[in-house]
């Protein structure tokens, strides 16, 4: 009995494998080129303005994906493939930069913002910066955010 058990057991592990082989033989390349396709394309329907910008602060980074914003909100996302994410208006101005894995580059933070992060947080990175009504949000590496008027003079802090 346990020998069928075991030949059973090797059989259902043999047809597993073979599926898997199959699916990767069959359909991976096809979801490959997809991807590969769809990527290519969508990064080409990103206004001049924008592509300019993620030239400009993001210059190692290239699009991997565009998509309209349907929170409520007007605008669209775009994806890099160093994983930053950057939300624009339908002015494709940017409203919000969100990039935890290296922090925000430093030039897209205004300079008043700039000097008093490195005063009162030398050691932290900056991950997320949106545009508001009232000026500015930061996220800092640590979790807690700050709101800046346009100036940058400090308005609350969240710790």
């Amino acid at each position: 009995m346990k020998s069928k058990k075991v030949k059973d057991k090797k059989a259902m592990n043999q047809k597993k494998y073979n599926t898997a082989k199959y699916w990767l033989k069959s359909y991976l390349p096809f979801y490959l080129f997809t991807l590969l396709f769809f990527s290519s394309c969508v990064a080409h329907k990103v206004p001049q303005t924008a592509q300019a910008f993620i030239e400009k602060y993001f210059p190692d980074a290239t699009i991997v994906l565009t998509e309209k914003e349907e929170d409520g909100e007007e605008g669209y996302s775009v994806w890099l493939n160093d994983g930053t994410k950057i939300d624009f208006d339908l002015s494709n101005e940017w409203k919000r930069v969100n990039r935890k894995r290296t922090g925000v580059p430093e030039m897209l933070i205004p300079s008043a913002i700039q000097q008093y992060l490195k005063t009162n947080y030398p050691d932290e990175a900056v991950f997320k910066i949106s545009r508001k009504t009232y000026g500015y949000k930061i996220t800092l590496s640590n979790d807690h955010d700050l709101k800046f008027t346009p100036q940058g003079k400090l308005i609350e802090l969240d710790e």
